[in-house]
């Protein structure tokens, strides 16, 4: 094996070995999805504990953004309430960041 790698231009001593004969390519990086709409409604578990929110994009299709997190729910709160335009960018099913776009309604 190693005379067919430095037939190949390749240094054989550069290749640790490996239990399985190869080395699995690594997963491609998810690609992100930006969605931009409003907030229409919050959920819920069964336990009352916050799973996400339910976004109308600016095409009418509802989008499910999952996200366990505290502040997510404060914020999509308060935007579902205020009525405020965002964007939220999702990778692989998972919330990875929100854009608040226009201002709230005085």
């Amino acid at each position: 094996m190693a005379e067919r790698v430095e037939g190949f231009g390749g240094d054989p001593s550069k290749i640790p070995p490996s239990p399985i004969g190869f080395f699995p390519t690594p997963p491609e990086p998810p690609i992100a999805v930006s969605y931009t709409g409003k907030v229409k409604g919050l959920y819920y578990d069964r336990f009352g504990d916050f799973e996400g929110f339910i976004l109308e994009t600016l095409h009418g299709k509802e989008v499910k953004i999952r996200t366990r997190e505290q502040p997510v729910e404060r914020l999509a709160e308060r935007a579902w309430r205020e009525r405020i335009l965002l964007t939220a960018h999702v990778a692989a099913n998972r919330l990875v960041s929100l854009t608040l776009i226009g201002p709230p309604r005085e």
